[in-house]
């Protein structure tokens, strides 16, 4: 799953890549009296044609043709990688022109760089569009010669890109062979492009391979685990696992399971670890687990199953430790379940998950964020917020779906720790959702400790009701809490309900919601998930909060 960047240029590139242009340059053809295993393509160039031109004017190259008598050897190289591709793969090099823009769906890194040096130095290698020689001639070989894939050169940025659809898993070697317009000849080293089957290459086989801190998933798409019961535990050195290293384009693991199905991978980030998963997203069949001693950290990261920390694991997400400061981009879309002993450190914890479907089927999902199912800590400052609503009824109550809550805790407790903060907001910020979502549940749970106590419900639209702040059956024990009903028309939402207890330690405020809807003037509900919410959570000096 690669996203395809769009890269806007200046208008005298606008019309190469017509149609006509790419059946003219995009083809590759066998040449006669090729080696069986090797794909020869023809180096075609894609030329940029110029747009606007005034009186059919050229304009003058500052580049200068070389005369023949001082032209030296000719060398090529190629520098940069090919990103492995899967058996069936579409679009792993794309490239779509439209008036004033080009589109790339680049997976490709290459670039071609030529010298006229005998023994050149670093500094002698230049791209080859700063030359204005000419290579009609010349070729692109993929050995062996069965991969699907063909070589296209654009000469406009000295890129080399395949193009095709990979019709066998295998390793293959890609080289060019350069022919100038004065007979010389140059052949370029070799680069690895390998091709994956995702029916066949497990997870556990990749694994045995990674022996450093930083490892670039390839393949990029990874279906099965293996192991022992699709069960496979992480290299305890492996530290940064990359799906990429840009931004909105992701690696991925796992499979879509349905969505009342349980998770049938585990992956274990074992004790001793500390692993950040930056620029994936974990498909619904995976579970991942974090044991006693060992971190997981997510960065730009969807996650469409389950991540369970156990006793003495440590979950942190949107949060970078070596600048200190939270970022965004990660999500769980599935949930965060905390055992006994578990602990979260600094976090922006958001939810998508009724937004992007499950595979290719929309979710339904009321279930909380985050289940506490022991007693867990909060050792940062930690923020949740729900996603909107579903369309339809809620099984459980009949009524149209609410909010989906931020947290849940069942027989268990939360402790929020000394000078640590927790920030719970149910969905409801749109008004997309009818019912605003409640912002801590309490099932015999409670909510305890030093630190301070942030719970804001989701609003309601329409005739729909407001969320509660907490609810349910439970104890709220912090040294400080704000807690705030969702506004509504029809039924403004509860700071507390009658089942919960508050008991005489925290001071704060207890607020119910407006009766009316204010999406825009709402100075307390945390809306923008690249920063922290910035409300008025004011505790300070502030009286007990009284059953």
């Amino acid at each position: 799953m690669k996203k395809i960047r769009a890269i806007s240029l200046a208008a005298i590139i606008t019309v190469f890549l017509c149609s006509a242009c790419q059946n003219a340059n995009l083809k590759t053809e066998e040449l006669p009296n090729a080696d069986n295993n090797t794909k020869k393509s023809t180096l075609k160039e894609i030329n940029p044609v110029e747009e606007g031109k005034q009186n059919n004017k050229k304009k003058k190259s500052k580049i200068k043709k070389p005369s023949s008598d001082k032209r030296g050897q000719l060398k090529v190289r190629l520098k940069g990688s090919f990103e492995s591709a899967i058996v069936g793969q579409k679009k792993y090099d794309a490239v779509a022109g439209a008036s004033g823009a080009i589109s790339f769906n680049k997976n490709s890194n290459v670039k071609v760089q030529i010298t006229e040096k005998e023994n050149p130095e670093e500094s002698d290698w230049h791209p080859i569009n700063t030359s204005r020689l000419s290579f009609k001639r010349s070729t692109v070989k993929i050995e062996p010669s069965d991969s699907g894939m063909e070589g296209v050169f654009i000469r406009l940025d000295s890129t080399l890109i395949l193009s095709g659809i990979p019709e066998r898993a295998g390793n293959f070697n890609i080289s060019v062979e350069l022919h100038d317009e004065s007979g010389r000849t140059a052949v370029s080293n070799t680069l690895p492009f390998n091709i994956y089957d995702t029916s066949k290459t497990t997870l556990e086989e990749i694994l045995t391979k990674v022996s450093g801190e930083a490892w670039d998933m390839d393949p990029w798409n990874i279906i099965k685990f293996g192991g022992n019961g699709e069960s496979i535990t992480v290299p305890g050195n492996l530290k940064r696992w990359f799906g990429s290293h840009t931004s909105g384009t992701y690696g991925s693991l796992g499979y879509a399971v349905a969505n009342d199905a349980q998770t049938t991978q585990t992956l274990i980030i074992e004790s001793g670890s500390d692993l950040k998963l930056i620029n994936m997203i974990v498909l619904s069949s995976v579970n991942i687990v974090v044991k006693n001693g060992a971190k997981l950290n997510l960065q730009d990261s969807s996650i469409h199953g389950t991540i369970t920390v156990e006793d003495g694991g440590t979950f942190q997400m949107n949060y970078d430790n070596y600048g200190n400061k939270y970022t965004t981009g990660a999500q769980i879309n599935g949930q965060l379940i905390l055992k006994n002993g578990a602990k979260v450190d600094n976090s922006l914890i958001y939810s998508n998950t009724n937004n992007l479907a499950n595979g290719n089927v929309a979710r339904r999902n009321e279930e909380p964020v985050i289940a506490v199912t022991g007693n867990a800590d909060i050792i940062g400052k930690v923020y949740v917020r729900g996603d909107e609503s579903p369309t339809g009824n809620s099984p459980k109550t009949g009524k149209e779906y609410p909010g989906q809550p931020a947290m849940s805790v069942t027989n268990g407790s939360v402790t929020i720790r000394e000078n640590a903060e927790l920030g719970l907001f149910g969905g409801g910020r749109n008004i997309t959702t009818t019912n605003g979502g409640n912002s801590l549940i309490l099932d015999n749970g409670t909510i305890q400790g030093e630190g301070k106590l942030i719970a804001v419900a989701g609003q309601g639209g329409f005739s729909g009701e407001g969320g509660n702040a907490v609810t349910g059956k439970g104890t709220v024990d912090v040294k400080e809490a704000y807690l705030r009903g969702g506004n509504s028309n029809s039924k403004p939402g509860l700071p507390y309900t009658e089942n919960i207890t508050v008991t005489d330690k925290p001071s704060g405020q207890a607020i119910k919601g407006d009766s009316r809807i204010s999406y825009d003037d709402s100075t307390t509900y945390w809306k923008d998930i690249t920063k922290p919410p910035m409300g008025d959570y004011d505790t300070v000096n502030k009286p007990k909060i009284k059953n």
